[in-house]
């Protein structure tokens, strides 16, 4: 590393390239900055010249190639090393600024790493020249080991060059092909088999809202699971097939005929590869040394597309295979997805759709119903479940199904959780000056809200803003928790402190539950309505059921059992001690008008 005390003058008219490169190089160097031409030349020609300059090519008035001509020409900075910093890849651009004095090229987008990189290269470079110019004068005797340190500065800079190459092909993280490599790859291969009259075929997998694995986790999590996540996917393909991270989360893989895969068997071998390649991100991931209690379990989407049957251009096959995989997505995820043109048109519903969301949370259309809970005891209403509903404008609703995925995946969920969270501490407030009676509404906290930063503030706010004190209840999911225990905890009490109730949703259909009923401070614990279903004809279902409200009970935890439809589902329930219950048996969700206009009577069975 060389000494701080080197100087690099960073020559560009844009401020966000200076910002960006002065945060790069001043921790090692000192950065003088020049926005123009004259000023470079100023500088350039002080008693304090600097060691090296990055100099912007494309420049009002006087260019790049102009300053550097003008560095060359003068004896006092024509030894000063120039390196260019273009958008432009063009060799002839790259031959008219070596023919005028640089020593080296940098392209836009800006990669800290090379610039790093190309920077201590030429400044070394600097030092050697100057440290062999001296030992030439001073001492001729000593110029064979001048003439050795040059060749380890020469075998450092083709180090650092060969480390440049492969960051142009490889990703960082992962360690495969990146999207530039991709691409070029598809080019040359599209050229082959267009020539061959043959086919290919790419297939991609997207992870399901890994954006909430970085927000609950953190992105170093995030960068572990996706190297164990390529690591997966590697296993699946053959040796001679590309394997390439072109997204934040988003991998493909290119799967061209040959002798062994013929044109006709290539569509359903990618299907195959596809389905390969979900059951291996399907399957949990135990990732050691980290601070998440347990395995994690994602599951991903994906989309093939086949050439040229989809296309004879690599960029639009990748387009074309992006809106397979967000038809995967948008009907369920986990599942692969031939490209069709009709998907054409349901990635502009999608986008639409996301658009339509987002006006409606703007807007405040979006309604809030109300699913009552039922004090098994007495038969009255001990509180509700809030769920969201979307009016469609024609008399109906959008299904959750629909929007709720998607407001995950486009991370609008937050916000939607907060929109739920204001509309029943408005509603229950009302209910408690109107009616006089206080109930506890339960709220579904997704990952992302749960993680979110500001959720303590938010929810405080929320609270203190009603005219009237709420009962709330937070309802998450063991997925929701998922990350570092302490800071979990730590969280959970915080909320309690708040006087907010937390239930344990979806009990028993995860890997950790009575690892979280020990250690997290739950009030509830909620029986998943899968169990509930078929009580009345499985008997692994009634044990099941019976020994976790067994457990429960033992625990001091209150329950809640789900989907109860049927007198025999309740019946059994409050045999095993449940204490509440919620289902179509009571009554389904309702407005909040007509929700409120039943409490304090007793429940009637519908």
């Amino acid at each position: 590393m060389r000494s701080p005390a080197a100087t690099v003058l960073v020559v560009d008219d844009t401020p966000e390239n200076i910002e960006l490169l002065d945060g790069i190089l001043s921790t090692q160097y000192r950065v003088k900055v020049a926005t123009n031409g004259e000023r470079t030349l100023q500088i350039a020609r002080s008693d304090e010249p600097p060691h090296l300059i990055l100099l912007d090519v494309m420049m009002p008035g006087m260019d790049g190639y102009e300053v550097c001509r003008k560095l060359k020409e003068d004896p006092r900075t024509r030894r000063i090393p120039v390196i260019f910093i273009t958008a432009r890849s063009d060799m002839e651009d790259e031959r008219r600024g070596l023919q005028v004095g640089a020593v080296d090229y940098i392209t836009k987008p800006i990669s800290p790493p090379i610039v790093e990189a190309r920077v201590a290269t030429h400044l070394a470079l600097v030092d050697q020249r100057i440290a062999l110019e001296s030992n030439v004068r001073e001492r001729t005797l000593e110029l064979t080991e001048a003439l050795d340190a040059l060749e380890r500065e020469r075998r450092e800079h083709a180090s650092a060059t060969a480390r440049a190459d492969y960051l142009l092909s490889f990703d960082t993280v992962t360690g495969v092909a990146n999207r530039h490599d991709f691409v070029m790859r598809l080019e040359r291969t599209a050229d082959r088999v267009r020539r061959a009259k043959q086919r290919l075929a790419l297939v991609s997998i997207n992870l399901d809202r890994f954006h909430m694995v970085n927000a609950a986790h953190g992105e170093q999590f995030g960068d572990r699971l996706l190297r164990a996540v390529a690591q997966r996917l590697g296993q699946c393909i053959r040796a001679t097939d590309l394997l390439a991270r072109i997204g934040p989360d988003e991998f493909v893989t290119l799967l061209s005929e040959d002798e062994r895969l013929s044109g006709d068997d290539l569509p359903s071998a990618a299907a195959e590869l596809g389905e390969r390649m979900l059951a291996a991100v399907r399957r949990p991931f135990e990732l050691r040394d980290t601070a998440v209690a347990g395995p994690i379990e994602v599951t991903a989407s994906g989309g093939v597309t086949l050439f040229p049957d989809d296309g004879d251009e690599p960029l639009g096959l990748i387009k074309r295979l992006q809106a397979a995989t967000i038809h995967s997505k948008s009907s369920g995820r986990d599942q692969i997805s031939r490209y069709s043109p009709t998907l054409d048109a349901n990635l502009g519903h999608q986008l639409q759709l996301e658009q339509r969301l987002r006006d409606a949370l703007r807007n405040r259309v979006l309604e809030v119903y109300f699913q009552p809970k039922i004090r098994v005891s007495d038969r009255h209403i001990s509180g509700a479940e809030a769920l969201v509903r979307w009016p469609d404008g024609q008399g109906g609703f959008i299904s959750p199904s629909e929007f709720v995925p998607l407001a995950e995946d486009t991370g609008l969920v937050v916000a939607l959780d907060r929109y739920v969270l204001e509309t029943v501490v408005s509603n229950a407030s009302l209910w408690r000056a109107v009616a006089q009676y206080g109930v506890r509404i339960a709220v579904n906290l997704s990952a992302a809200s749960f993680g979110s930063r500001d959720l303590l503030q938010v929810t405080r706010q929320v609270l203190d803003a009603a005219p009237e004190p709420v009962c709330l209840e937070f309802e998450l999911t063991e997925h929701t928790l998922l990350g570092d225990v302490q800071s979990v905890i730590h969280r959970l009490h915080a909320l309690r402190e708040m006087g907010v109730t937390l239930a344990l949703d979806d009990f028993g259909t995860g890997y950790s539950s009575l690892a979280y009923l020990k250690r997290l401070p739950f009030d509830v614990l909620k029986v998943d309505q899968s169990f509930v279903r078929d009580i009345e004809t499985d008997a692994e279902d009634r044990a099941i059921v019976g020994a976790i409200l067994a457990l429960a009970k033992r625990l001091d935890f209150k329950t809640v059992a789900e989907g109860v439809a049927t007198t025999r589902q309740f019946e059994f329930v409050e045999s095993h001690g449940c204490d509440e219950v919620q289902g179509f048996l009571f009554s389904p969700a309702l407005p909040g008008g007509e929700f409120m206009a039943l409490l304090g009577k007793p429940a009637v069975p519908a």
